[in-house]
């Protein structure tokens, strides 16, 4: 049996978590019985295995001139240019820099701008579609959702999304709408996904393996 922790909150499902130093967190409400999650950990034990050792065995590696990273789903070059910064065609242009964070510090910036502008124009135009509305949208750093809806119905993305293709991240935007409506993922939940979105299946694969390529802290996006 895998070594875990339980850390209790209001989520009314059994979520698994790895932390940044390899510690497996099982989340849930105090309601669940401590039978019911070992249960849960024993069908989960292949999948939490699999993580653990990818921690173990990757390396921290800088992002620099030749590096690849991802916008909308597909794949851009950095390269270090005295005359140029941005993305232009299919590369990534940054400055040169003693600052090993400066390239980091580029992207953060560029995809939070973007973030910004795509997701705000995909969750208007899937409001508007689902007839449901947030009463707030954000974009923050997070590294444990894509995604989250409050209950007063207040709308936020990581700015990390951008990575993804524009399909998956209406998955996402789809999916916190929902959330509007349905606060839970029972079954009345992941039928108003499917009327909006009927291949949410296949892209929750999708952000599962997108999310141990982009995560350089190894901390695992959740949703």
């Amino acid at each position: 049996m895998v070594n875990y922790e339980i850390k209790y909150t209001n989520r009314k499902t059994l979520a698994i978590y790895i932390t940044k130093d390899a510690r497996v967190e099982v989340r849930c409400n105090k309601r669940v019985r401590k039978a019911d999650i070992e249960r849960f950990i024993c069908e989960k034990e292949k999948w939490i295995n699999e993580k653990l050792e990818l921690m173990r065995s990757r390396k921290s590696v800088l992002l620099g001139n030749g590096s690849k990273i991802l916008y909308l789903g597909k794949e851009y070059e950095i390269v270090v240019s005295e005359s140029k910064e941005g993305m232009c065609d299919d590369k990534f242009f940054v400055h040169p820099s003693s600052d090993e964070r400066y390239v980091y510090t580029v992207l953060e910036k560029f995809y939070k701008q973007k973030a910004k502008e795509i997701i705000a124009e995909r969750l208007h135009k899937y409001e508007q579609i689902m007839g449901l509305y947030s009463t707030k949208f954000g974009i923050t750093s997070a590294n444990t959702r894509w995604g989250s809806c409050s209950g007063k119905n207040s709308i936020n993305f990581t700015w990390k999304l951008v990575m993804a293709d524009i399909d998956v991240i209406d998955y996402v935007v789809v999916h916190e709408i929902a959330h509007i409506k349905e606060k839970n993922h029972g079954k009345n939940f992941w039928n108003l996904v499917g009327k909006y979105y009927p291949n949410y299946k296949s892209a929750r694969v999708y952000l599962r393996n997108l999310s141990v390529r982009i995560q350089q802290d190894l901390s695992l996006i959740h949703i």
